[in-house]
């Protein structure tokens, strides 16, 4: 099967499109001035508590302040640990989202023992503004490369369930296990099958030194301010979607 990557480029607007075997598989388009805010990465500051909802609200420098959800602070290690290791790339625009854990969402801490209105905190934007509600935020940074996940705040390793073969998933898990640092969480994405330890290790290196900037900026960063926004289209898709079996990139802006 033929398969390709198409990229029209205007001022205003972008578009990808993958083409299977000439047929249009899988379409995406990106307005400037609509980019979304999904992966962005904030330092911002908690405005108000509501302790009946177990929510709070910070403002990250938009029209509207951000909720943060109990479920988005806190997390029981085995029902976290289950979600990694069932881990597909499907699930990464989610960001963790724990509307699909609903054992977690009677978490037995309250939002009020965990952060302090007036209280500082590096956020990441899980899904855009929707409507009148402003975006939903989660305090566990993800940042994607194209063979890995970084989670910073979890130490584990997770392998994509998409990855079946058994003896495949522990080599992957023993190669990042080796050369991960002991703090630090991963998530090796399906296109990591059959990758080499160099390679991994070159994702895993651009990750952590990705994570050690943005921490760096948030030291000296106003509040509230934005540290670290997400990959527009064109290079998503570069990373994303140009697999082994993609025979050709076009694009027809330089």
């Amino acid at each position: 099967m033929s398969s390709d990557l198409v990229i029209n480029v205007t001022p205003q607007e972008s578009r990808v499109a993958l083409l299977e075997n000439g047929t249009v598989a899988e379409i995406f388009i990106e307005r400037e001035k609509d980019r979304g805010l999904a992966g962005n990465i904030y330092k911002g500051k908690v405005v108000r508590i509501l302790p009946g909802m177990q929510v709070a609200f910070v403002d990250i420098g938009l029209n509207k302040a951000a909720f943060l959800y109990v479920d988005d602070i806190y997390y029981d290690f085995k029902d976290f640990e289950a979600e990694m290791l069932n881990y597909s790339d499907d699930d990464e625009d989610n960001h963790y989202d724990t509307e699909k854990s609903p054992s977690r969402l009677a978490a037995p801490v309250q939002i009020t023992d965990l952060i302090t209105e007036g209280q500082e905190l590096l956020v990441q934007i899980s899904k855009g503004p929707i409507g009148t509600k402003g975006p939903r935020i989660t305090s566990h940074i993800s940042l994607p490369s194209r063979q890995l996940v970084l989670i910073p705040t979890v130490n584990h390793v997770g392998i994509s369930r998409r990855i079946e073969n058994e003896n495949e998933r522990s080599r992957l898990k023993e190669i990042i296990q080796k050369i991960k640092p002991p703090e630090a969480g991963f998530i090796v994405r399906t296109v990591s099958e059959g990758a080499a330890e160099q390679d991994l290790q070159l994702d895993l290196d651009y990750l952590l030194k990705l994570w050690d900037t943005i921490q760096k900026k948030q030291i000296n960063a106003s509040v509230p301010s934005l540290l670290h926004r997400d990959l527009n289209l064109t290079s998503r898709a570069i990373r994303d979607l140009s697999t082994k079996e993609l025979d050709r990139i076009i694009v027809d802006s330089k």
